[in-house]
């Protein structure tokens, strides 16, 4: 029997990495504490990832945060109710950044297969690197690794009446935080809102590759996803 050929790498137009390319879906969801610093180191410095997969909501007051969300119940916040199902606010949108900026942690990956009324974060442990984050602060902690970012819900959010008013002026406030990012990485930008794609690529033209979030582009993603 002859050696059956094995198929050949290619390099992938976006990335410019060797396919299959390995992503780390918001740092590895099942295998680290979501969206954190923890996360995405692990996913580098341990699973190996080539990119960093990404979800971006805004809070209350318009910042720009890592997190899949909306729901805040793998995460304890400092004055706020341990058990998720007894806090009357419960989305990321609900809270300020005052409100969470250095005092929400985000739990193990168990705690997300708990029903909600079972769930108690009172022993999250209070570790610098289980803080939610600010995107721009992503982009300073890790300033080499490509992004694959996907845009959610919130970003159709009125935040203010004077410079914030909805979907058009949240995306600019947020390509003016990738246009300062230095460097040559590459950052795709997605989104399973035809809206937010649209707003985005009437910004930025072709500077950032964007598409829609179910788009299948790449081969294979972490299997911490």
């Amino acid at each position: 029997m002859g050696n059956a050929s094995r198929p050949s790498s290619r390099i992938d137009p976006i990335f410019k990495l060797k396919t299959p390319i390995l992503f780390a879906h918001r740092g590895g969801v099942l295998e680290a504490p979501e969206s954190t610093e923890k996360a995405f180191r692990y996913a580098l410095d341990v699973a190996r990832a080539e990119v960093l997969e990404m979800d971006v909501q805004l809070t209350r007051d318009g910042r720009f945060l890592v997190w899949h969300g909306p729901d805040l119940n793998n995460v304890r916040i400092a004055g706020v109710d341990d058990r998720p199902a007894r806090r009357e606010r419960k989305k990321i949108y609900h809270y300020d950044w005052s409100e969470l900026d250095g005092k929400a942690w985000v739990a193990n990956p168990g705690v997300k297969s708990l029903e909600e009324k079972r769930i108690d974060l009172s022993g999250v442990p209070k570790e610098d690197d289980r803080h939610l984050l600010l995107f721009e602060d992503l982009l300073s902690k890790f300033p080499a690794a490509p992004l694959n970012i996907e845009l959610k819900e919130s970003f159709v959010r009125h935040i203010n009446d004077s410079d914030r008013k909805g979907l058009k002026d949240n995306i600019r406030a947020f390509s003016d935080i990738l246009d300062a990012d230095a460097g040559g990485r590459v950052k795709v930008v997605v989104s399973a809102s035809d809206a937010c794609i649209d707003a985005f690529r009437e910004r930025n033209g072709k500077k950032y590759p964007t598409g829609l979030s179910n788009s299948k582009y790449w081969t294979r993603e972490s299997t911490a996803s």
